[in-house]
């Protein structure tokens, strides 16, 4: 054993500054699966790592993920919805969600882009709809008006124009 493998050994991630142990996680922000490992370290490496997963989720839950963990990131997004909200976005009453989550997920987004946003909604709507309706333009509004309404602290906030043209 080396020096450097018996200091880490002895090194409390606990009791470094909380600033220096953000840096050091903020280092894996580009690295989804290595923050998700974090998640299930303990509790505080889960507090810390929960704020950078979802800095920018739609992102992170890209093209390559699959259809139920894209359909999952929008449902839990709905989960912070009022009833009434989700009755607005839904035409069908099985999907209102009443589950709380863990965390307040979205205060820690910090980064949107409504052409990600529209393509994770219409993964969704596929997923429980099987086939896309004319709502579906209304209820992606409606959803990114009640997203911006919901999160604080938006640093990027990108629109591509005639979106729904695609």
């Amino acid at each position: 054993m080396n020096i450097k493998e018996s200091l880490l050994r002895y090194i409390d991630m606990n009791s470094l500054p909380l600033e220096i142990f953000c840096n050091i996680i903020g280092f894996l922000k580009n690295k989804p699966g290595y923050l998700f490992s974090c998640l299930l370290t303990n509790r505080f490496w889960c507090l810390n790592a929960v704020p950078i997963l979802w800095s920018d989720p739609f992102a992170l839950c890209n093209a390559s993920s699959n259809r139920k963990k894209q359909s999952d990131l929008v449902d839990t997004i709905i989960s912070f919805f009022s009833r009434p909200e989700q009755q607005q976005l839904q035409t069908d009453p099985n999907l209102i969600r009443t589950h709380s989550p863990l965390f307040p997920y979205l205060s820690y987004i910090r980064h949107l882009d409504d052409s990600l946003i529209f393509s994770r909604i219409m993964l969704f709507w596929y997923y429980f709809h099987s086939k896309p309706t004319k709502t579906l333009l209304v209820s992606f509004s409606l959803f990114f008006r009640l997203l911006i309404d919901k999160t604080d602290g938006i640093i990027s906030l990108q629109f591509t124009p005639n979106i729904h043209k695609r």
